[in-house]
């Protein structure tokens, strides 16, 4: 099968919900269950998918895997207990991050959430490096329904649905923090948040020059997550990083404007200006963010950046409400086809050294 159904066939069905208000659910459940189905079938695709069976039949025959965590670990005994298949805990693993991923997109956005959806789709990081990570797939998710306690701030909450994600993939301990920076810095003004992020570069340089003095500190599974991605020295670059945080920080700007334009005595130049020349202004500082990340230039440890990939896929179809619909759908246009430009770029590049994992999408019913 095509891997590419898998990412419009939920998005066309997303964009008939908002086209078909009436039958809204129905189309939304359609997606959500087709996106279960193909889930769970898939047989060989993804790096690690055998990987994990192999894990997945050690530990049906009571060998201890000291590289997995206990919520993993549990999970595969109680679906091997029940004496059923590996695809089976595939199976849970897509219904339960599905099934938060719906109910991310209800809370978070009341518009164009087939953007959402074809986001979370064609973005590299978050669906398809899913498919091997089955493990971070079910923190990034715990994650992604976790943040609604960030901003109702229901510290307790947030901590006990982080620790219940480290119990699948450890890195999620890293996201407490995450709390207490949103909302001390949510509502600050362009010149803080400047400040911080400028902070947060100068602290990079930092962690790449000293972190080996910090491997003694790490269990064998944060050293592997630690050193195996900052040993690429393009994921080192000090340079790459500064334009990154320079880059965000115009984001940021250009949005802020945008919200706060004003429109009443503006001349023809500057209306236009307010409804072609700084939506498109936005939307290719957010473009060259994305060519940087495909050229990977700036990235200390992937493995924890891509837990905040998935407020992308709110972050965008937000600022497009800001603009007017004109403009809303020349820019959704442009993003489209940009994304479905990066999603084949990045395709063809992992398939020249994982060919066999992912040149073609196979179900199991078919193998």
């Amino acid at each position: 099968m095509n891997y590419f159904l898998i990412i419009f066939i939920p998005t066309a069905l997303y964009l008939l919900s908002e086209i078909l208000p009436r039958k809204s659910n129905i189309f939304k459940r359609i997606a959500i269950g087709f996106l279960i189905i193909m889930t769970s079938l898939r047989y060989g695709f993804g790096a690690d998918f055998f990987t994990y069976n192999a894990a997945f039949d050690r530990i049906r025959d009571g060998i201890s895997l000291d590289a997995f965590e206990p919520g993993y670990i549990f999970l595969n005994k109680f679906i091997s207990y029940l004496g059923l298949p590996f695809n089976y805990l595939l199976l849970v693993v897509a219904i339960f991050n599905y099934v938060l991923l719906y109910k991310a997109i209800e809370e978070n956005l009341t518009k164009h959430k087939w953007l959402a959806m074809f986001l979370f789709l064609a973005y590299f990081d978050l669906f398809f490096y899913s498919l091997s990570a089955i493990r971070q797939s079910i923190a990034l998710s715990v994650f992604m329904f976790a943040s609604r306690y960030v901003k109702r701030k229901q510290l307790i909450k947030y901590v006990l649905w982080i620790y219940f994600a480290s119990l699948f993939h450890v890195t999620a301990l890293i996201l407490i923090p995450f709390y207490f920076f949103y909302n001390k810095f949510s509502k600050s003004s362009f010149s803080k948040l400047s400040f911080v992020m400028g902070g947060c570069i100068l602290s990079y340089v930092f962690l790449i020059k000293y972190i080996d003095l910090l491997r003694p500190l790490m269990n064998t599974r944060i050293e592997y997550y630690v050193f195996i991605e900052t040993s690429n020295g393009m994921h080192s670059s000090i340079l790459y990083a500064v334009i990154t945080g320079l880059l965000l920080l115009c984001w940021l700007f250009i949005i802020t404007k945008l919200k706060n334009r004003p429109n009443i005595g503006a001349t023809v130049g500057e209306k236009t200006e307010q409804k072609i020349g700084i939506p498109m202004m936005a939307m290719a500082v957010f473009l060259t963010l994305k060519v940087m990340q495909y050229m990977n230039y700036f990235s200390i440890m992937p493995r924890l950046e891509m837990y905040f990939y998935c407020f992308y896929i709110f972050a965008i179809p937000t600022a497009l409400q800001a603009f007017e619909i004109n403009s809303r759908r020349v820019l959704a246009g442009i993003l489209v086809c940009c994304m479905i430009f990066f999603f084949i770029l990045s395709y063809n590049q992992i398939t020249e050294y994982a060919y066999e994992f992912y040149s073609t999408y196979k179900l199991i019913i078919f193998n």
